[in-house]
């Protein structure tokens, strides 16, 4: 188990399920379960515009989900986005540290650290006295 990842590496190595749109009925059916409303935030749905209603894997398939109708979830625009990010951040750092890619890495193969260090061209604090005025 890598330190950044929240499944099992027998989990981790698996194939991720191809995601497959929703058909009408489906989307259909999640709009009358959820009430058009967000799964996050609450929000009324708004369909005006193209893309502001956005399906969700409740469980990413990456993470072992499926595409089954109790994992989806319908989200407005904006917390889709979030949910997004949130998951995805996780899952690239565990897969840069499986892979090796990461900066400590890098450092190591090139022999080191190249940045010297750098001398403070500030005196130390409390050594010098800040005139004020009167």
């Amino acid at each position: 188990m890598t330190p950044f990842s929240s499944l099992p590496e027998a989990e981790q190595k698996r194939p991720a399920v191809k995601r497959k749109p929703l058909t009408r009925q489906q989307f259909g059916a999640l709009l009358v379960k959820q009430d058009c409303r967000c799964a996050k935030c609450g929000g009324k749905l708004d369909f005006s515009k193209p893309r502001q209603v956005i399906d969700e894997h409740l469980q990413p398939l990456a993470d072992g989900g499926n595409n089954d109708l109790d994992n989806r979830a319908l989200y407005c625009a904006e917390c889709a986005k979030g949910k997004t990010v949130k998951e995805a951040t996780p899952r690239a750092r565990s897969k840069r540290y499986a892979e090796g890619r990461t900066q400590a890495d890098k450092r190591a193969a090139r022999g080191g650290s190249t940045i010297q260090g750098r001398k403070n061209p500030w005196p130390p604090k409390g050594s010098r006295k800040i005139q004020t005025r009167k």
